[in-house]
């Protein structure tokens, strides 16, 4: 089965052979989807789900987005946050 690299960490970490097994599997949409929430603190709106309630579950798990602790590519380089990712 492929797996899946997030290309933000491969940028900003680096990525070994030896990390590639514990990567998610290509088809795991919504393990995807959690790493990008945590790892990057961006939205991702899942299916059949409105960008506001995206929004609302993302700021209630991760209410550190944002904030001077923000993990997102935006923040990292001093822009602000402004959406969520689309399914």
């Amino acid at each position: 089965m492929a797996k899946w690299a997030c290309k933000l960490c491969i940028m900003t970490k680096g990525l070994l052979g030896s990390q590639i097994d514990s990567l998610p599997d290509a088809e795991d949409s919504e393990g995807i989807a959690r790493h990008i929430e945590s790892e990057h603190h961006i939205a991702v709106r899942r299916e059949d789900e409105s960008e506001e309630a995206a929004l609302k579950r993302f700021r209630d798990a991760y209410p550190e987005a944002g904030g001077p602790s923000c993990k997102c590519p935006s923040c990292q380089v001093g822009y602000s946050h402004n959406g969520v990712l689309e399914p």
